[in-house]
């Protein structure tokens, strides 16, 4: 497993990989294709974390984990649409989802279709996805 992005905003958040802040993180590890996004936390300083489980020409399978709102979808956004130009398909592993908003539901109707994969995910999200027309 890879990781591929942390984000958040709060000023004690440390990586969980290397124990270095997120600016100490970012000036170390960015250029070794690690990133560290802050800036990207709703209120309460939950977060989203992107790990790329596994990797082929065919398939990337990205395990999501956390909080998916507006305020943290962009990342999501990002390294998906990386991950989507490199391969046939993404499959986004959704059992560390804790929460989905609007955004997230409407980035993931953006990506729906043939190359988009939706697996896992408690129950609740497994239904909110049903009603929305996902799965």
């Amino acid at each position: 497993m890879r990781l591929v992005g942390i984000a958040g905003t709060r000023s004690d958040l440390t990586c969980f990989v290397c124990n270095l802040s997120a600016n100490s993180h970012l000036e170390r590890y960015a250029p070794g294709g690690f990133f560290f996004g802050t800036g990207v936390a709703n209120k309460q300083g939950t977060m989203v974390r992107l790990t790329v489980v596994s990797q082929s020409s065919e398939e990337v399978v990205l395990k999501v984990e956390g909080w998916v709102d507006e305020e943290s979808v962009a990342l999501l956004e990002e390294e998906g649409e990386r991950w989507l130009g490199e391969a046939e398909r993404l499959v986004l592993d959704l059992d560390g989802v804790k929460h989905i908003d609007p955004a997230g539901l409407a980035l993931l109707r953006r990506w729906s279709g043939e190359r988009l994969v939706l697996r896992g995910g408690a129950m609740f999200m497994q239904q909110l996805l049903k009603t929305h027309g996902l799965i």
